[in-house]
């Protein structure tokens, strides 16, 4: 019951970067996209792969058929849109440009190397972190409730000589970018698969799909609020504490949803369609937004935030529909076809 979860978290992105509405729900969006990641990965390689070679093995195939083909679906997409009007697309993003040499085509077709002025789908350095992170999880750091433990503790250390020793002016860089941060948003993730498996205190309270819409919404109204009350611009104490008030909520809010369930079968078909377009929504939202902008422009459209983007966020979900997931099904289905169910 998390696609919700993550439709919300990926249309809080898309409002942080293409509206200038808050300055906060990005950043607690995408450690909300760490802590859900942590704790799925770690229950997948717990409950299913069990930590033996094959299991390893078949746990990074998978991740990697499942972040690559939509990625480079998005990939062509950005270059297509760049290609139509390079002007308007470096406006609305500095780095959304062709690639200069060779080794930054590596970087944005394969997230690995150095880094690059070309960045085709700008947020795609959360991927790399996400890809690190599945690694770890998958070599034994998840397999036992006591290593997990060590990992949070550690990330808790982590978290605080971070926030000790790096310059106000740099923050951006090592508690948000640098995939050293991201441990603490991993590590709550996998200790709530833990914490799941002995509590049960509020799971008979909440049950079916009122409550995991009013879950949600408490994620909804936190943000709001949030956008009111701080901004990390004028007050960056503030906004660290709410930072960190944020990844608490959202992991108690995962925790609760990680044994909620309803037997509305429209809720769990809508819960799983929106689950689906939360990817494309990440990756897509730059270069749509660039298209979207070029062709307002051009026909001399009102040019208000709210218009733009909810006509970027149509968009992306229409060619989501009728391209990107019926691809990423096809690939998912040929795959397993092949490999798993011999």
């Amino acid at each position: 019951m998390f696609g919700t979860t993550r439709f919300i978290l990926a249309v809080s992105v898309v409002v942080f970067h293409l509206t200038n509405y808050s300055s906060v729900i990005g950043f607690y969006s995408v450690q909300g996209f760490f802590i859900l990641s942590g704790y799925l990965m770690t229950s997948v390689m717990r409950n299913k792969y069990k930590y033996n070679i094959t299991g390893i093995t078949v746990f990074i195939i998978k991740r990697i058929v499942r972040i690559y083909p939509a990625y480079w679906f998005s990939i062509l997409i950005s270059l297509i849109v760049i290609t139509l009007d390079p002007i308007t697309s470096q406006m609305c993003h500095p780095f959304l440009t062709f690639p200069n040499d060779f080794s930054q085509w590596i970087s944005n077709i394969f997230l690995f190397g150095k880094t690059s002025s070309s960045k085709l789908i700008p947020p795609g350095w959360s991927l790399l972190t996400e890809f690190f992170y599945y690694i770890l999880i998958s070599l034994y750091l998840t397999k036992y409730n006591t290593l997990i433990s060590l990992w949070f503790l550690f990330s808790i250390f982590t978290t605080f000589y971070l926030n000790f020793y790096t310059d106000d002016n740099n923050w951006i860089e090592y508690l948000y970018f640098d995939p050293l941060s991201s441990s603490l948003s991993f590590s709550i993730g996998a200790l709530i698969f833990v914490i799941a498996k002995k509590i049960n205190i509020l799971y008979n309270i909440f049950q079916g799909t009122y409550s995991v819409i009013i879950l949600n919404m408490i994620i909804i109204t936190f943000f709001f609020i949030s956008t009111t009350l701080f901004n990390p611009h004028c007050n960056l104490k503030e906004f660290k504490v709410s930072y960190y008030i944020n990844m608490t909520l959202i992991a108690l809010i995962i925790l609760i949803l990680s044994n909620t369930t309803t037997t509305n079968l429209i809720f769990k078909k809508t819960d799983s369609f929106l689950g689906e377009l939360s990817y494309p929504l990440y990756l897509l939202h730059w270069p749509i937004y660039s298209a979207i902008q070029s062709l307002f422009w051009r026909l001399s459209l009102p040019n208000y935030d709210i218009v733009i983007l909810l006509v970027v966020i149509l968009s992306i979900i229409i060619i989501s529909v009728f391209s990107i997931i019926p691809f990423e099904r096809y690939i998912k289905f040929k795959f397993e076809t092949k490999f798993f169910e011999k």
